[in-house]
Order: C-alpha cells, then structure tokens, then sequence
C-alpha cells in the first residue's frame, strides 16, 4: 500500500522520479553484470532515499564535529621543553653506540664509556691522531665487550673492553702503504662474527671474520691466573724480609710508599688490572670469507641449451641472474622494442639516482628453514649460522653460511637467493631473530618466518607508492594477543615521501596503517624507539626540535626545542640516541653559523618531562615474535585428527553400504515386477 509522509518546511524535497525518468549512473553497459542494479519499485526508491538522505545529513555533522575536534587540537598547546644538559667533555662527539655497559661515545680523539644515569665518563680510549667515526659494540659477557671502531682515515681496529680498561686487539688494515680502506661494519650479538666493507684497488667487497672470544676469554683468564701468582710470590717474599735488620727495612718501606705515592698520582692504567691488561696477549682473527657485488646482468655466454643445463648441474646458484639464454642482440632489440612502444610514458619515469657504488646491508640470522646450518647441528654451534647479504638497488638478498670450513679461497657462492618483483630499499631482522621484513621500492612490506621459511604477510605501509626507506619492529607486549593466543606485531614504517606509519599484522592478517599526525608542510625524516620505553618513538620533522610520539596513536605528545642557534648534525642520519628506559636523550648539535664552527654534545632528561608521566608507567616484557608448537603437541593433534577421520570414515562407510543395500533392493523389485 502506498506510504504518505506529510512535508514540512525546511525538509529537504524527496520527490522522486518516474522509471522512465530514472537515470542509471553509468550508462556503459559493457561491464561485469554484478556491478548493476535493478531500479527499486516504488514505494521502495522513496523509502531509499530517504534513508540516504538522513545519511548524509549525519556524515555532515559527523565530519563538521571531527574538524571541530580537529581544530581544537591544533589549538591546544604542544608541551615544549627547552634548555638541555651541555655535557663539554663531550662537546667533540662524532659518533654513539648503546650497550649493556654504557653509552661508547666516538670523539675527535679516541672514544669514552659513559654511564646511562648519571653521564659521566667510566672508561677512556686516548689518541690525538684519530677521529672515531663509527662504533660496533657486542657483549661477549657480563665483564667481557668486544668493540669494533672505525675513523675518518678508514682504519678499523678491534677492542676488548673489561676491568674498566680497553684494550687493543689488532687493526685490520694495518699494513704499511696499505691502500685499503674499511668504510662500514657489522657485529653479530654474541661476537661470534664480525664483516667489514674494504674499499681497495680491486674494487668493493666484504671480508667476515670470526672472532675468538672463547680463545681470548681463555688468554684473559691465564693472564689473571699468572699475575695472581705473581702477587702471592712477592707477597711470600716480602714476609722472608720482614726478618731482616731494621734499617733495611725501614728503606724498603719508604720505596714502597714513595711507590705507593707515585702510583697514586699516575691513572689507572697503572693499577692491578693495568698490569693484567698488559700482560695478555690476546690472538688476532683472520678472514674466513669474502663477498663481492653482483655482477651486471649481461648477455649469456652459454654456447647451447645443453651448457646452461649443465652449470644448472655443477651447483650453479638460481636466482642470480647468470642462468639464461639472451644473447646481447636479444636484450638490445627488447630495450628498442620497449622504448619505442612506451615512448610516450617515459618522459614521467623519476630519474634513476646514480651511485658511486653499491650499498651492501649484512644482517646476522640464527638456524632456519630459510637458511638451514644441516640436518643436527651439533650441541656447540654458535648462535649466528648465516649472513643475510643485500645489495643497494638489486631485487634480491643472498644467504651465506658461516659453518663452511677455512679454505685458501676465501670467496664462496651464496647458498640460497631470494628474488623479489623490484629492487630492495630496507631489511629488518626482529630482536629475536624469527621475522625479516624486507621493504621494496613501490611500498610493499613482505615478512618471513625464518623458523618456517615461508612468507607470512604481505603488507603495505601507506596508499602512495613511495620506496620504504627504513623499518622496525616493535615490541609484542605494546599488543594485545587474542584468545587463541596468536601474538600480534607491529612495524614501524618510514617511506621516502615523508610520511610514518605503524603497521600491525598477525599471521596471514594485517590492519590498515595508522599513519602519524603531521602539521601542514611537514615531513619525518628519522625515526628511533626509546629502549625500555616502546610507547613512545623519537621523530625528527626538522633540525631544530625533536618531537616524542605516541606510538600506538600517532599523536605527538611534546617537543624538544634546540638552543638558539643550534641545529642537528644531520637531518636523516643525526648523531642522537635514546638511553635505556628514556632516562636521557642525547644528541649532537652544531652551530647554525657557518662562519663560527662549534658543536655541543646535549641531553634531554626525558624522566623530569611531566607529559611522559603515564608512558614511563608501562611495563616493557620480552615476548616472542611468533608463537610455534612443541614437537609433542603437533604429534598428539595429528594423531586426534586421525582418529576423528576414522570415525567419520566409517560412519560415511555405514552410510555407503545402506544406500548400496537399498539400490540393490530396488534392483531386484524391479527384476521381478518385469519376470
């Protein structure tokens, strides 16, 4: 029956056309049925509008009352703090590494270990002629770090840190008249490992050593021991004299205490631990293998299909880009073919930024199906089996096993290579090892279980296809985990464009990325998470304040302003380093004057800022990044799931023979009403 609503004024007209009036809002009917619609009857299409009428009308108020929400936030006042710590001893920083022990700080001359709280220097390596440009630090245990630094002039040399003391252990490229030049390195957590890039006459490569820490713990210990015997020899034979005139032996404490006094006045490089230190001779690591960049892909030198079968069969690595049979006249016509098919489109392509050299990334992974250390690793293999190794702007990362034996020939195939649509920007490892999330160029995230070896998400961290320039991962406890128990993690994404992102994924299931709230005109350009303090991330959107983010929101919560006159070293890769549990952040700052050269080494005490008082609350626990079922469980599900199909086996085996008794039956009445 028709339906009459009484109009009133100020109502909006909801007259509505005849069928011969109704206008389709696409009138191309070449489409996929499924996207059409029949015109609704009457009093139907009425009803409807109404309906989308009284929608619309509330998304207006509904987006107004978010501007309005909006606009007030902009309006309320950012918690800014100024006047940070001018820490001087440190005013001629270059570089910073966070530890266990401390914070090792790089200086124009040597590097210092200063305590987290209260910052003041523990420990100190002195030399005018050397300018620490980058620290790697690795704790072999509780009193023993391995130290790995690199200067200006591209010297690297390797430190033992213990008894409050560094000591030296070798430099590398210590020859003379050596032209090599070490220009990055990598550590391994348990200092198991360590890889160096060499800049030299034959080009960019990478040597990875093994280190000796067991060897050297040994040489520490028998270096203890032989001093320890020492003192007890010298103190039996200071008991022998005791029974000599007196006049001896007044003359002998007086040597003793102007000794005593001598070494009082002198550093500590002169106490007990000194004389330890200098007694060790600790052994020197040696190269065990060595990698080159990917060459360019040319055209192939395999005479017949038979030849390229035949490198397939002599341990021919697939996926590097060698195995195909384009000659060079082939890949110049396609490239012909493509220019002149696309020669309008080309003219939008970015120009492609040229490097000096390629890039080369090394991330230390533990024993996995993605890079298997054999079928039963033996009780004492290390906990880093395999180096992950990729290159800048190539489309694939190659695995290499640490456990191949010591050769003359240092350089080896890689053991597997993973291959990716386009070229690769960021690779992540997880704190414990189990996830890789590799980044692409267009903004495609892809994770893997490296325990399983298998891909898991396929993520993106924003809409715009922009290259991610950076990740990390997050802890699992800022996550909720569902009652099934599967945990939840989160990436902290940053892309070339500018923008942030933190993307949450479980399993095969991922979220829509929270993006963080940015002002009019601004970008991030670096992006840090506070040890201790995972809720809260350190963003840099310009070189003269610091903002602190919250990181499950994506609100800013306050601003670090810089002194007057002072900025950040750099604005992507600044000089800045959040302490354990946000009790500082620390940062190099520079002087805005080009004329007036001056740096100063400042510190924000986070734990005095009243803004963080809720964030500081929260507990950080060390939670696994996947979740995997005992061997014992997976056999007694398998077995449970077994016998529930017997069960229905021989229900549906029952049914079977009942439906094959009645068609029998029906076989044979009809058998007889024919006889």
């Amino acid at each position: 029956m028709p339906i009459y609503i009484p109009k009133q004024e100020g109502e909006p007209s909801l007259q509505t056309p005849s069928i011969s009036e109704f206008q389709l809002h696409d009138q191309d009917f070449i489409q996929d049925p499924d996207i059409l619609y029949d015109v609704l009857p009457q009093p139907y299409r009425m009803i409807d509008k109404i309906l989308w009428t009284i929608f619309e009308l509330a998304w207006d108020k509904i987006e107004a009352i978010q501007i309005e929400r909006d606009e007030d936030m902009k309006k309320k006042a950012i918690p800014k703090y100024e006047n940070p710590l001018d820490i001087q001893e440190l005013s001629d920083c270059e570089c910073m590494c966070l530890a266990e022990d401390g914070l090792f700080v790089g200086l124009n001359s040597g590097f210092v270990l200063i305590n987290q709280e209260s910052l003041k220097i523990l420990a100190m390596w002195n030399d005018q002629e050397v300018k620490i440009v980058d620290i790697k630090v690795a704790q072999i245990t509780s009193s023993f770090t391995f130290i790995l630094t690199l200067d200006e002039l591209g010297i690297c040399r390797l430190f033992i840190y213990t008894m409050d003391k560094f000591h030296i252990i070798k430099t590398l490229n210590e020859e003379p008249n050596s032209k090599i030049m070490i220009s990055n390195a990598w550590v391994s957590d348990d200092a198991m490992a360590f890889a160096v890039q060499i800049e030299g006459n034959t080009g960019t490569y990478i040597e990875v050593y093994r280190s000796l820490k067991d060897t050297w713990l040994k040489e520490f210990d028998t270096a203890l021991q032989q001093f320890q015997k020492m003192q007890q020899a010298a103190a039996k034979q200071e008991m022998t004299s005791s029974a000599q005139d007196v006049s001896s032996m007044s003359q002998i404490t007086e040597e003793t205490s102007q000794l005593q006094s001598q070494q009082s006045e002198e550093p500590a490089s002169q106490s007990a631990s000194s004389m330890v230190m200098k007694s060790v001779v600790f052994s020197k690591p040696t190269p065990s293998m060595r990698m080159r960049p990917p060459s360019v892909q040319s055209h192939s030198t395999n005479v017949s299909v038979a030849d390229l079968f035949h490198r397939v069969e002599t341990s021919s690595v697939i996926g590097n880009g060698t195995l195909h049979q384009l000659t060079n006249y082939q890949q110049e016509c396609r490239k012909l073919v493509f220019e002149q098919n696309h020669e309008q489109y080309l003219q939008y392509l970015e120009p492609h930024e040229s490097l000096v050299g390629k890039i080369p990334s090394i991330h230390f992974l533990t024993p996995g199906k993605l890079c298997p250390y054999g079928f039963e690793p033996p009780k004492d293999a290390p906990k880093y089996t395999s180096i992950l190794l990729w290159w800048s702007d190539d489309n694939f990362f190659s695995l290499y096993s640490l456990a191949k034996p010591a050769t003359k020939d240092l350089e080896f195939k890689a053991d597997r290579i993973i291959s990716f649509p386009l070229p690769i920007t960021s690779v992540v490892v997880s704190d414990d090892n189990s996830l890789i999330a590799v980044g692409q160029s267009l903004g495609q995230i892809v994770v893997y279980d490296k325990y399983l070896g298998i891909v898991t998400n396929l993520l993106r961290a924003s809409s715009s296809l922009t290259a991610i320039t950076s990740m990390s991962f997050l802890p699992p406890c800022l996550f909720e985990s569902d009652e099934s128990g599967v945990i939840e993690n989160g990436l902290l994404v940053c892309s070339k464009d500018g923008s942030c992102s933190l993307v949450r994924f479980r399993t095969a299931y991922s979220e829509d990325p929270l993006e963080f709230q940015l002002q009019k005109d601004e970008s991030i350009s670096f992006v840090s998470s506070i040890p201790g303090m995972p809720n809260v991330t350190v963003v840099l959107t310009s070189e003269i304040d610091i903002a602190l983010y919250d990181t499950l929101k994506g609100k800013i919560i306050c601003r670090l302003k810089l002194p007057e006159g002072f900025h950040l070293d750099d604005h992507y890769k600044p000089c800045l380093q959040a302490l354990s549990n946000g009790s500082h952040i620390v940062f190099k700052a520079i002087s805005s004057d080009e004329d007036v050269q001056s740096q100063k080494f400042l510190a924000f005490p986070t734990r005095s800022f009243f803004s963080l008082d809720s964030y500081a609350k929260f507990a950080s626990v060390a939670l696994p990044f996947t979740k995997y079922t005992s061997l014992e469980n997976t056999i007694q599900s398998y077995l449970n799931d077994r016998l529930y199909d017997q069960t229905e086996n021989l229900k549906r085996m029952k049914e079977r023979w009942s439906q094959l008794k009645s068609e029998v039956q029906i076989i044979q009445n009809m058998r007889t009403k024919v006889n």
